[in-house]
């Protein structure tokens, strides 16, 4: 599979993580959430406008998707005329790197496929969900199950923010959730934070490194991977 094609399997995953977490945020707004509303109606509206917003952005770029999926070749025949204002070389590799991309997308014209990717990513973030209200309880903060499906929603936010390993954007969404909607101390919020940021990517991070070390790789061994890569492209 080239990267390109496999970078296309990204984009599609994480937009059926978005619809996964829309649809436990509408449950969240509509059935289990609503006594939030009242407590905070000003932040209640925002949450709800967002996941609007949200759901057609995400239905827009499935919709977006499938239509690139379904012919990869005509796709690289319309990018192959921006010759006409580009390099032919340089027109070229856009028109090699659209097909290649969308041929990655083929498993959206699935929809046998694409309906258990989705119903795999549920029990996914139910397991997250899990892990937050864990953490809540463990700091003492009033925090139901269901209101877990609220900060997965504001989670999802702050670690789109651009900054190192999501330190700062998680926590904040994660503080701003937990004082605004359930009242909790924001010393206590902010601990909470820190911990279950610790516990989410910490795991990952010491599992990664174990299995690299069993490959034998190191950031020098990364280093030689990436150049012979550059090196094959170029060949």
């Amino acid at each position: 599979m080239t990267a390109t094609g496999a970078f296309a399997t990204i984009i599609l995953e994480r937009l059926l993580d978005i619809v996964t977490v829309l649809g436990l945020l509408a449950s969240f707004v509509f059935i289990f959430g609503k006594d939030r509303g009242r407590v905070n109606p000003t932040g209640f509206a925002l949450v709800t406008w967002a996941g609007v917003t949200a759901a057609i952005v995400a239905t827009t770029a499935l919709v977006v998707l499938f239509v690139l999926a379904g012919d990869p070749e005509r796709l690289g025949r319309m990018m192959a005329r921006l010759e006409q204002v580009l390099p032919s070389k340089l027109a070229g590799l856009i028109a090699k790197i659209a097909e290649k991309f969308a041929r990655g997308l083929g498993v959206i014209r699935r929809p046998a496929r694409l309906l258990i990717s989705l119903a795999w990513s549920l029990p996914l973030w139910l397991c997250i969900a899990v892990g937050i209200w864990s953490m809540a309880r463990a700091f003492q903060l009033a925090i139901p199950f269901t209101g877990a499906f609220l900060m997965i929603a504001l989670l999802t936010l702050g670690v789109a923010v651009p900054t190192p390993g999501a330190v700062g954007g998680f926590h904040e969404a994660f503080r701003v959730g937990a004082t605004m909607f359930y009242g909790a101390p924001d010393d206590a919020a902010v601990a909470a934070a820190i911990v279950l940021h610790l516990f989410s990517i910490g795991p990952s991070l010491l599992l990664g490194l174990f299995f690299a070390a069993q490959e034998g790789l190191n950031f020098g061994g990364m280093q030689r991977l990436a150049n012979q890569a550059e090196q094959g492209h170029t060949v």
